[in-house]
């Protein structure tokens, strides 16, 4: 582990094992040492996005939480209003409306996507996939807690 981990990463790891002979050389295999590589950085940004996008959100809810807190009273007037006979005079509307549940900010869009979302690990029986999670789980996580397992293991566990 310490002479691959001084190869610098999950691809450098990779390398030095092509290099010595202990994986053969493919370019499947590299292109998905490669993208595995950059996950945990996107998946570092894409949390970081979705944090400052679900503190817009409360933001904007609170700001609107107490605009309808200012118009309470107003509310409460307008409610209670009853016409004298035939409708005379109106009741005022209330310039806030009043906030009942979470609410749903259209001018800030959809959540920030993941990108990538993820990385699928394929190829025939020998191809490398283990090695290269054994790998990317030695080397590449960057601080990531990450739960390994194999494709019917992870079947089983979604179903």
């Amino acid at each position: 582990r310490d002479t691959l981990g001084a190869a610098g990463g999950l691809v450098g790891a990779h390398g030095s094992l092509v290099d010595v002979g202990q994986l053969r050389a493919c370019e499947a295999q590299g292109a998905a040492a490669a993208s595995l590589e950059r996950l945990p950085e996107a998946l570092t940004a894409a949390r970081e996005a979705r944090r400052r996008w679900d503190a817009e959100q409360e933001r904007l809810t609170a700001m609107a939480a107490e605009a309808a807190g200012r118009v309470r009273e107003q509310r409460a007037r307008a409610a209670a209003w009853k016409g004298d006979g035939w409708i005379k005079g109106s009741p005022s509307t209330p310039s806030a409306p009043a906030i009942v549940g979470p609410v749903c900010w259209l001018g800030l869009g959809p959540p920030p996507a993941m990108q990538p979302a993820g990385c699928y690990v394929h190829g025939s029986v020998g191809s490398g996939k283990s090695t290269l999670m054994d790998l990317f789980c030695l080397f590449g996580l960057r601080g990531w807690r990450v739960r390994r397992q194999h494709f019917h293991e992870f079947s089983l566990w979604l179903h």
